[in-house]
């Protein structure tokens, strides 16, 4: 299997928080390596204000990524993510305001602002609870996830793994990019694989503590949950078809404005290509399919060694 992709949603204040990107149920054999990297560049337009409150995210990001994997024992592996993004104006406004036009899609009041303008902040009651820093590179949080699973898994059978990850506070945190603390998650997920086409499935519950701006404010992040579902159809030896939906919980629920309290169901779409014995590239286009509060688009390429 080539699945799932490892995208992640591309939402300037969820990468603050941990969340783990989608993977297969094996682990790596003991001693043995894998490495994932990719980029990432998105658009997101989603502001809003009422009484007291208002939320701005309006900008494009870049975002690298990189994951190192080794086998510990059999069916164990440890991982570690490193990512770092730039946030700017970008040029995608006027070609996203033509395609949701097209396609019958709402703009979400992003056709009546400037194009190419940058903003991400959240206010309340006059003060700056939050911000993003743009027009500059940023290490994130770093991330590191013990995995329990299994090395091997034959068609026709189901399997499972359970993963354990901290998240240390590499990020500015005045810049935006990181909360300033350790954070903690734990997931499970499961895949089953016939002859052509494999599912997975996943859910996990993280534990990040709130950026001292927000608490200034009033505002405290609680549990974030997620629930993930994966689709691959391998249409060669070579390559194959990749769909999944990856659902997240509202970022904020004490501020009452949609564009940051709601739901995100990112819908990603691609492929996935060997490109020799050890290794493959992954193309997937992703949407956030409910439109309050997630990435209107994001691109990710990706490249794995040591598959």
């Amino acid at each position: 299997m080539r699945g799932p992709q490892p995208t992640r949603v591309q939402h300037p204040l969820a990468l603050t928080l941990p969340q783990l990107t989608p993977r297969s149920v094996r682990t790596q054999a003991e001693g043995a390596w894998r490495v994932e990297s990719e980029l990432a560049y998105s658009s997101i337009y989603e502001v809003g204000a009422r009484a007291s409150e208002r939320v701005a995210f309006d900008a494009e990001l870049l975002r690298a990524s990189v994951r190192l994997r080794r086998g510990l024992a059999a069916g164990v592996d440890l991982e570690l993510a490193l990512g770092g993004s730039y946030g700017s104006g970008g040029f995608l406004d006027h070609f996203l305001n033509e395609f949701h036009d097209f396609i019958g899609a709402p703009n979400q009041g992003r056709d009546w602002a400037p194009e190419g303008r940058f903003e991400a902040r959240i206010e309340r009651d006059g003060a700056l609870g939050w911000s993003w820093s743009g027009n500059r590179a940023q290490l994130g949080d770093t991330l590191l996830v013990l995995t329990f699973g299994a090395e091997h898994v034959g068609l026709g059978e189901w399997a499972d793994a359970w993963r354990l990850g901290v998240e240390l506070p590499t990020g500015d945190e005045s810049a935006g990019a990181g909360n300033g603390r350790v954070d903690w998650i734990v997931g499970w997920n499961a895949e089953y694989s016939g002859p052509s086409f494999t599912h997975t499935f996943g859910a996990s519950a993280a534990l990040a503590q709130t950026p001292a701006s927000l608490a200034r404010v009033g505002v405290e992040l609680g549990p974030r949950l997620a629930l993930f579902y994966g689709l691959e159809w391998r249409i060669s030896e070579r390559m194959s078809w990749i769909a999944q939906l990856d659902l997240q919980a509202p970022l904020i629920d004490e501020i009452a404005l949609t564009e940051i309290r709601e739901p995100m169901l990112d819908l990603g779409v691609g492929f996935a290509r060997d490109v020799g014995s050890n290794s493959r590239w992954w193309l997937s286009f992703n949407e956030d399919v409910l439109a309050d509060s997630g990435p209107d688009f994001a691109v990710f390429l990706g490249l794995v060694w040591g598959v």
